[in-house]
């Protein structure tokens, strides 16, 4: 269990929850009175919400919420909350509390670069459906630094291998992080290596945790079943065992798209090694992982696809 505390309105400080819970108490606003820049007024507003209400109910619970203002072109600001809930960046819009709603959302692993344009000016190069979009965040609550930090770690949590030599056994971690997401300054990379994670490490380098990013950034269902059951076994049987290739026969019990997440997971582990499939039948959208895979894994060794049905 994490207490999360922080000093910021629009998160009530202190409150316990148990990660994986399917509940949490956290709300936005405590109910005392707090303000939101508005062009021309300031506006004193009370009010609570639940996270679920807003973000939905996979979102329940997040790492930072802050009073912010976003610009699309650089000059013009509006009043917006900047919120990291696990892997997903969210800006919401309201004039009070009950009102939030959801202006933008995207995963971390969409953010192609974030740059410190002044002490209190973020950049952010967002993919959006194929293209490529500029914002400008500031927030009176962080500095650009501390904002960037903020969304490097849910990074850390939920792909801690790209650039945390806690796992890494070379030197080549870092090389990945710079190929994921641009950084500047350029001390940012340096940073991240040495960067704590806030929360225990799940068995073979948290691979529940990128699992569950991987199934959201896919746009694929995150299946209990596949949780308790399947990755228990990778969780348990490869880690107890030092098994360091991934065998896909191990969930053919599963649907195709099931698989997409699963073997995605490899572009960014270091536990992996090794990629193991025989008597597969592979869809296109799985090779395309595959080929992810061996473009992005700096630790694939092996790759082993025996009667899979590959087109030619």
């Amino acid at each position: 269990m994490r207490v999360c505390s922080t000093g910021n309105p629009f998160v009530r400080g202190n409150v316990p929850y148990t990660e994986g819970s399917a509940k949490s108490n956290l709300i936005f606003n405590t109910g005392v009175t707090f303000a939101l820049h508005s062009p021309g007024s300031m506006a004193k507003l009370k009010g609570r919400k639940k996270p679920s209400a807003v973000l939905g109910n996979k979102f329940f619970d997040y790492r930072v919420a802050l009073q912010s203002e976003l610009s699309y072109k650089g000059d013009k600001f509006e009043p917006r909350i900047f919120v990291i809930s696990k892997f997903r960046i969210f800006l919401l819009n309201g004039k009070s509390p009950s009102s939030l709603k959801i202006d933008k959302s995207f995963h971390i692993l969409n953010v192609k670069s974030l740059s410190a344009l002044k002490d209190d000016e973020v950049s952010a190069l967002v993919e959006e459906a194929g293209h490529k979009k500029r914002y400008v965040i500031k927030s009176p609550q962080a500095t650009a630094l501390a904002l960037i930090k903020h969304i490097l770690g849910a990074f850390l949590r939920y792909f801690p291998d790209i650039g945390n030599a806690h796992y890494s056994s070379t030197s080549v971690s870092g090389p990945q992080l710079r190929s994921t997401i641009e950084l500047t300054p350029e001390h940012l990379y340096d940073d991240f290596s040495t960067m704590n994670e806030d929360v225990a490490a799940k068995a073979c380098h948290s691979f529940r945790r990128t699992y569950a990013a991987l199934c959201d950034y896919y746009d694929q269902p995150y299946r209990e079943e596949v949780s308790w059951a399947s990755l228990l076994d990778v969780e348990k049987i490869y880690a107890v065992n030092r098994v360091r290739w991934l065998r896909i026969d191990d969930f053919s019990h599963l649907l195709p798209k099931d698989l997409i997440p699963i073997t995605g997971v490899l572009q960014y582990s270091s536990y992996f090694t090794g990629l193991v499939a025989d008597g597969i039948r592979m869809t296109s959208e799985v090779i395309d992982v595959i080929m992810a895979v061996i473009r992005k894994s700096r630790h694939l060794q092996v790759l082993q696809l025996r009667n899979c049905a590959l087109p030619r």
